[in-house]
């Protein structure tokens, strides 16, 4: 959820002018838990807006149709929620050292296929992309441009090449799930960051932690897991001076 709130904090910040579509971003963050449970017709009154004229802003902000952006917001927890006070220390601590753990050169492989792919797409479910999106931003400096895919439906829409990269992000397996034949029949590279690991899942590359348990500790996990891809394509494939 939290990468919708920066897609619309994002259109707020970026309008020239308050218009209609503005008026609509602004009046879904306030009511962001709210949105989770309203059909098409109470979100559309609750904007003062045609059931037409919201679906045209949905698909403005990137998604399908107001039934797609709707499932996003479920894929997660609320932004508010208890959750983000009581993360435990010991266990972001315990997971974070597991990481450092895995053998460098899977870091280096990732990279490696990233400085050879074409185009590189980066996958998984809800929340996910506040972290996909900063290693989008990051990697558009070393002058690759990553495209963020941000539910498994979506698979269906893009073509995908033998020379492009696949990285899907599927801690506990539901992406895989959910896409499984999508993703199988691409015969591209294909980076697999997990905790939930099934060696008939067809990947060249695997980033996985078998004992990530902690539900709060997701997010950083998955920070963690790019900044260390960051890091080493930095250090091996990148021009820039270090």
């Amino acid at each position: 959820m939290q990468f919708i709130i920066y897609t619309l904090l994002n259109y707020l910040n970026c309008s020239i002018k308050h218009d209609t579509y503005y008026d609509i971003a602004r009046i879904l963050l306030v009511n962001i838990n709210r949105v989770r449970s309203l059909s098409l017709e109470q979100t559309a009154e609750m904007t003062n807006v045609s059931i037409s004229t919201l679906n045209r802003f949905f698909k403005r902000i990137g998604y399908y149709n107001f039934s797609t952006f709707r499932d996003m917001l479920n894929f997660s927890v609320p932004p508010f929620s208890d959750e983000m006070f009581t993360d435990n220390v010991d266990d972001i601590q315990s997971d974070l050292a597991a990481i450092e753990q895995i053998d460098a050169k899977y870091f280096d492989e990732v990279a490696k296929l990233i400085k050879n792919a074409k185009r590189i797409y980066v996958c998984g479910f809800g929340d996910f992309q506040y972290q996909a999106g900063y290693f989008q931003n990051v990697m558009l400096y070393y002058g690759k441009l990553i495209e963020i895919v941000s539910q498994y439906r979506d698979l269906n829409k893009i073509k995908i090449n033998d020379d492009d990269l696949l990285i899907v992000t599927s801690i506990g397996g539901r992406f895989i799930t959910n896409s499984f034949s999508y993703i199988n029949s691409f015969k591209c590279p294909k980076v697999l960051i997990t905790k939930a690991y099934d060696k008939s899942w067809n990947f060249d590359w695997v980033l996985a932690i078998n004992t990530l348990d902690h539900e709060s500790t997701r997010k950083y996990f998955i920070s963690r897991i790019f900044d260390k891809i960051l890091n080493s394509y930095h250090l091996n494939c990148s021009n820039i001076e270090q």
